[in-house]
């Protein structure tokens, strides 16, 4: 009978350091999956509130608008810079290049920003992608990284 005794005391006590390890590692668990959501939350996603089809149609749309603008700036980039002036035009040429110069780099700027925001909509649409469903994402936010 002591025996008996003894080993549920032994039960008792390992159940017990068992449900303390539970208690354990569900509060680490709830600690990380909140501070993994605190950190998607603060990531700068200027398309997040975008569904996916308005992200696809915006996708589109800027792509057709880069590769019009990439082309615009590669046309006035390859334009002649003009006449070799006599001595009374020299500053008037010299005042048409720099409109020229400023022309060209404003397209090339316009067309860089198309770039950037294109990679940004790419981007965004790639994340979604790797979102996956409701229960992935809960298990990342619980057992991932930041």
């Amino acid at each position: 009978m002591a025996g008996r005794a003894q080993r549920r005391k032994s039960a008792a006590r390992q159940r017990g350091v068992l449900l303390a390890l539970l208690a354990l590692l569900g509060g680490l668990g709830t600690w990380n999956y909140q501070q993994n959501l605190a950190a998607e939350r603060a990531e700068v996603r200027p398309y997040r509130t975008l569904s996916d089809a308005d992200l696809a149609t915006l996708i589109a749309a800027v792509e057709s608008e880069a590769a019009a603008a990439s082309s615009r700036y590669e046309l006035a980039r390859g334009e002649p810079t003009g006449r070799v002036a006599a001595d009374g035009d020299r500053f008037e040429d010299f005042e048409r290049a720099q409109q020229r110069s400023r022309a060209v780099r404003e397209l090339g700027q316009a067309a860089a920003g198309h770039e950037a925001m294109l990679a940004q909509l790419r981007d965004e649409q790639g994340r979604r992608a790797g979102q996956g469903d409701e229960r992935q994402r809960f298990l990342r936010r619980l057992f991932g990284t930041r």
